[in-house]
């Protein structure tokens, strides 16, 4: 083989080694990119979430602190009268519309009543979990809690005696957090959302069913 022909397969061969590192190269830094605007538009998702949970939270707070100051019912708390309670509740969460769920707690935090939940709110340790950890400190609480299967959204306020001021109990509203709100909150943000627990359950989730 002469120097020419050489030449020529060392140059072809170089041109080969060039072009298929530029074009892994290329691949690398499309793939960065990609990356880095996924991670933004997530960063951004979350915080556009976060803020319209903030709005949310801050709605069902004001219906919270409206409802404890519901006549009659310090006065029932402090009866602890499991029938009265119960026709309180059911007729507490129809008179403000758009509350799916209520519960009424007393001073030491047990649930004495409770409307839309799907499951029975009898864990003890309710009291020191917010949002009645709050409520029964005299604040407004948020918290989420598990209840037969579903993710609710809670808020609570605490319940004062007209009379004398004395802390009685709680009132609590939520919302229960499944395929209908995950996929009214996709309309806004634009994108699918997964909710897991922390045993890896899937809570509710914006994606079809099918999926």
């Amino acid at each position: 083989m002469n120097l020419r022909k050489k030449i020529f397969l060392f140059t072809a061969a170089l041109v080969s080694v060039v072009f298929v590192t530029a074009l892994a190269l290329v691949q690398w830094q499309v793939q960065s990119a990609t990356v880095a605007d996924n991670r933004q538009h997530l960063l951004a998702t979350a915080a556009a979430v976060r803020e319209h949970e903030q709005d949310v939270v801050r709605n069902r707070q004001e219906r919270g602190k409206l409802l404890a100051r519901a006549p009659r019912l310090a006065e029932a708390l402090e009866r602890r009268d499991p029938a009265e309670l119960a026709l309180l509740a059911r007729s507490l969460r129809q008179w403000l519309p758009g509350t799916q769920l209520l519960a009424l707690a007393a001073a030491d935090g047990r649930i004495l009543a409770a409307n839309g939940f799907p499951g029975r709110l009898d864990d003890a340790g309710l009291a020191t979990a917010e949002p009645l950890r709050s409520a029964l400190a005299g604040g407004s609480g948020h918290g989420m809690w598990v209840v037969g299967g579903q993710l609710c959204d809670v808020v609570a306020a605490p319940v004062e005696s007209p009379a004398n001021g004395r802390r009685v109990g709680a009132v609590l509203v939520g919302l229960n957090v499944g395929t209908t709100a995950l996929r009214h909150l996709r309309s806004l943000i634009q994108n699918d959302i997964l909710l897991v627990s922390a045993d890896g359950r899937v809570l509710a989730s914006s994606l079809p069913a099918a999926l």
